[in-house]
């Protein structure tokens, strides 16, 4: 039983490091977003700023957020993997699957 929480702790402890990862990611897109479409408001009053500050700022926050596109898929497979081996080692250890339904439904 030991064995079984303490493999059970370590794929949490994954799972909540990839779901940690993809909110912070999300968090600084989204606020690196705003921030330039803010900047870019407040250049829209002359035609020379605006244009001096959006031919950077746009194609800097695609490419950022293609990254975190890319990367939040990464870690959701990588989670779903995770979960899927977990399941897969619980079903190859029939004794253990019934240990732990047992214990859900204690809870």
């Amino acid at each position: 039983m030991s064995a079984l929480v303490t493999e059970h702790f370590a794929l949490q402890s994954v799972s909540s490091a990839t779901i940690s990862e993809s909110g912070s990611r999300a968090a600084l897109y989204l606020s690196a977003l705003s921030s330039g479409l803010v900047a870019i408001g407040f250049a829209s009053a002359s035609r020379k700023s605006l244009a001096a500050l959006s031919f950077p700022v746009l194609p800097t926050v695609y490419i950022l957020g293609w990254f975190t596109i890319v990367r939040l898929v990464e870690t959701s497979v990588e989670n779903i993997v995770c979960s899927r081996r977990a399941r897969a080692d619980l079903t190859r250890h029939p004794h253990l699957s019934r240990i732990t339904t047992q214990h859900h439904r204690e809870e």
